[in-house]
């Protein structure tokens, strides 16, 4: 083997010009099964598109509960009643909870019969149907869901804390703005390609549930860092519902 300037040439025995090209040929082949393949591209979508849809699913459900209630004045009438506020409270937590997960649902069962419906009516998707990498193992799906509740409880929590201190509908928009902007840039920051779930980021919020959902997805999941990032999701859970609950229990907080 020889190197002429930027020219690399081979010769045999004979002092024949050889081309290396000739000489040896290479074929490049994924080895990636389909269902990796499906996860890879899902875990790059479904993280980003779960947080998204938990945030303004609930949000105004959350906003018209209590900064709405209060611009119309019907809040003061609400904690009128004979019933103790804590029901109150737990009754508009568990609307702006059951909203958030229906939004959450919905939005994913229409986005899987729309791509159903177009690929059925041919309008140019490709050969390949994308259905199956919308639909990941149930293994998979019972990993995000675990992790995907407490993170739920959290975000309805944070919304009810942030309607409370609104004086009107239009000012609980303006908080929710960076509100959903602080949480795409952690979800962008734990999705990173080089970014992997270990023991600091499985106790950061949201970019750990970001993390664990697409390590469950591309099949890379360990076990101890997930079960670290279930169990600080957990706590911020409970942290942020006792605050929200606390902070809608005081009437010059609740009727502002």
């Amino acid at each position: 083997v020889r190197l002429v300037g930027s020219e690399m040439f081979i010769r045999d025995s004979e002092g024949v010009r050889l081309e290396p090209g000739r000489l040896a040929r290479s074929e490049a082949r994924d080895v990636a099964t389909a269902e990796d393949q499906s996860g890879a591209k899902l875990g790059r979508l479904l993280p980003l598109l779960l947080v998204l849809l938990l945030i303004t699913g609930g949000s105004f459900a959350a906003i018209d509960l209590v900064a709405g209630e209060k611009e119309r004045g019907t809040l003061e009438t609400l904690y009128l009643h004979p019933v103790e506020t804590r029901s109150i409270v737990r009754g508009k937590f568990a609307v702006v909870l059951a909203v958030s997960f229906i939004s959450v649902f919905l939005n994913y069962a229409g986005m899987i019969l729309g791509i159903e419906f177009c690929t059925w009516v041919g309008l140019g998707l490709g050969d390949d149907n994308p259905l199956p990498m919308l639909l990941p193992p149930v293994r998979s799906l019972a990993l995000i869901f675990l992790l995907l509740t407490p993170f739920a409880v959290f975000t309805s929590s944070v919304l009810l804390t942030l309607s409370a201190y609104s004086r009107s509908f239009r000012e609980a928009q303006t908080y929710l703005l960076p509100l959903t902007l602080i949480c795409l840039v952690a979800v962008f920051l734990g999705l990173a390609p080089q970014v992997k779930l270990g023991s600091i980021l499985a106790i950061v919020p949201i970019a750990n549930v970001a993390l664990g959902i697409r390590e469950a997805l591309i099949g890379t999941l360990r076990p101890v860092p997930y079960l670290v990032a279930l169990a600080t999701s957990c706590l911020y859970a409970g942290l942020a519902l006792r605050q929200a609950v606390r902070l809608l229990q005081r009437e010059e907080i609740c009727l502002l």
